[in-house]
Parts: structure tokens; C-alpha cells; sequence
């Protein structure tokens, strides 16, 4: 009973350290961490905090992104680390954190290294962003406005490059569609890329990949936007070595006139089969919204490209499940 009694009274301390403290706790069970992992970011005015349970040996520092702190984007990002029996980072899973913050801290952890131990573990690794800056100091670009998407024609590329799904993306089982607008020059070379939406793990890989896109000459410049949905197989059974086929071009279904009137929305979803060279055929409905709206959507699709399904380095034909939305103004 004795040797009982200084364990309760360091938790009472600690508990009692945590309501005068507050969050400031998370810095402590770490401090020689944080320094070691925040590295010459804390010291330069990047104030990223890590707490573990299981401390690496070497730890690369980890870089509050600019375009963040700029922002005043703070937050804590979760993440739940699995180590091999050899020290190295065997996969890390995302549980929560600012899509913003979260890249930089996966970067960052996936090259840590552990102590050696006879089997593998799992830890828990919490970054914590606070930019302390002074709101008057943070200069924001003006806010552009931006066409709607109805407003920017979608335009066909004559040559696309494929995007390569980012291993730590993969790792995180990250999926999403990333939005870029686009300006085509009049050679057809894409002369300016911004970023819509999408999650900053996959949007690197969207804009190397676009940025080589070429499409036919143009009078002007013109903006399109590029929309590229990243998946991975589902399934028991998916086929891991096929490459699922990528949608490149989309352009907007007709609306007919009795719909709009009829208020009808939603989804017309359907089953298609891309061939090889990326054209779609064999288009069938699964989930039927009006007669007028599901003629529309399986015309529209017959028009869209992919870039097709791969295995084994070749391009083969694929059935894939496409949605086509309706939406009144």
C-alpha cells in the first residue's frame, strides 16, 4: 500500500498540472523531442510540437508549411505510426488533422527511425501547429474572383500524362478528386496551373502531371478546369495490378427545359465500359432520375475521355461506375 502512494500523488500533480496548463501539457512529456524533431524550424519562428509515446532515435524535422502559418492554419495532426522490428517506419495512418498540416507532418515522420526491437510496434505521433504571429503582420493576396465552374468550357487535352499516385497518399489511403484550373496558351502548352480544391497529399502529383498536358491551338488563352479523381482498388477482390481508368474530359450534361421547370436534382449514376484507347461504350443506367435527365447523362457520357485502365504497362478495357450531377440554379 505504501509504495502505492507516490503514484497517486504524481497523478494528482499531473491532473492538476493539466487544468492550470491546458493545452501547454502537450508540450511537456516531449520537450526534448519537440527540439530535436521541430529542429531549426521552432528556433526560426515554426512552432510544430511533437508528442509520442515511443521517442525515434532520429527524427527529420518537420516544417510548418509557409502557405499555412501564413494562413494562421493551426491544429494538431494524428497520427498512428506502425514501426518495423528494424527501427524504420513501416506505414502511418492519418487519423486526424488540417489537410493543410498533414503532408508536411507525413513527409516528415515516414523518414524517422526507431530503436531496434524484437517485433514490430505502433505508436501514436501527435503534431501540434500554432503560428503565434501577429494578425496585422500576415499580408494576404487580394481574393480573385474566379469563373463559376458552368461558366469555364471543359476542353478536350490531345495529349495527357497520368498522374502518379503518391506512395504516401497511398500509405494514408488518401483518396479524393483534385480541381485545378487551368490556362491553355494559344500553342495548346498549359502556361498557368491553380489549385481549385483537393487533398494536398494528391495535389503535387496532379500538377506535375497537368503541367505537361497539351491540347489543340487556341485564338487566346483560354481557362478550363481539370478534374482528377484519384482511387484505389475496393475490395476484397479488386485487381490490384490493373490501374483504374482516369477521367480527363467531362463536359457538362444538357439540362432539359421540363426538368429545370419540374425542379428535378440529383444523381444519374451509370456503368460504362472504357476501351482501351479511352472512349466509352456499353453506357448503362443504375440509378435512374427522370427519363429526360438519364437520356441526357448517357449521351453526355458517350463524349467524355479517359485515360484507360492499365496492366502490365499496357492499356486494356475497363468497366467503371460514373456519376452524372443535376442541380437547378
Amino acid at each position: 500500500m505504501s509504495k502505492q502512494r507516490p503514484v497517486l500523488s504524481i497523478t494528482a500533480i499531473v491532473g492538476m498540472l493539466i487544468v492550470v496548463a491546458g493545452a501547454g501539457i502537450w508540450t511537456l512529456p516531449s520537450r526534448a523531442l519537440a527540439q530535436a524533431a521541430a529542429g531549426k524550424s521552432t528556433e526560426n519562428g515554426n512552432p510544430a510540437r511533437v508528442i509520442t509515446a515511443i521517442q525515434p532515435v532520429e527524427a527529420v524535422p518537420i516544417v510548418y508549411p509557409p502557405e499555412a502559418q501564413a494562413a494562421g492554419i493551426k491544429g494538431k495532426v494524428g497520427l498512428r505510426v506502425r514501426i518495423n522490428k528494424d527501427g524504420s517506419v513501416q506505414d502511418i495512418q492519418v487519423l486526424s488533422g488540417p489537410p493543410e498540416l498533414v503532408e508536411a507532418s507525413l513527409e516528415s515522420v515516414s523518414k524517422w527511425r526507431y530503436a531496434p526491437s524484437n517485433s514490430d510496434r505502433v505508436t501514436i505521433v501527435t503534431i501540434v501547429f500554432s503560428p503565434f504571429m501577429h494578425p496585422l503582420l500576415v499580408l494576404r493576396e487580394p481574393m480573385r474572383k474566379q469563373p463559376r465552374p458552368s461558366e469555364v468550357p471543359a476542353l478536350e487535352p490531345i495529349s495527357a500524362v497520368r498522374p502518379v499516385y503518391p506512395p504516401l497518399a497511398k500509405t494514408a489511403d488518401v483518396q479524393g478528386k483534385v480541381v485545378l484550373r487551368v490556362t491553355v496558351g494559344e500553342d495548346g502548352s498549359v502556361s498557368d496551373i491553380k489549385v481549385v480544391s483537393g487533398h494536398p497529399l494528391l495535389v503535387k502529383a496532379a500538377l506535375v502531371a497537368v503541367q505537361r498536358w497539351r491540347y489543340a491551338p487556341m485564338n487566346k488563352p483560354v481557362l478550363t478546369d481539370v478534374t482528377l479523381d484519384f482511387t484505389l482498388p475496393k475490395g476484397d477482390r479488386a485487381d490490384s495490378s490493373v490501374t483504374p481508368p482516369m477521367l480527363i474530359y467531362r463536359p457538362n450534361p444538357s439540362y432539359p427545359q421540363e426538368a429545370k421547370d419540374a425542379k428535378l436534382e440529383g444523381n444519374v449514376v451509370l456503368q460504362v465500359l472504357v476501351a482501351a484507347d479511352g472512349t466509352v461504350s456499353d453506357v448503362k443506367v443504375t440509378k435512374s432520375l427522370d427519363k429526360g435527365l438519364d437520356e441526357s447523362a448517357v449521351q453526355t457520357v458517350k463524349t467524355w475521355k479517359f485515360l484507360p485502365a492499365v496492366k502490365e504497362g499496357k492499356p486494356v478495357p475497363c468497366k467503371t461506375t460514373v456519376s452524372v450531377n443535376f442541380k437547378h440554379s
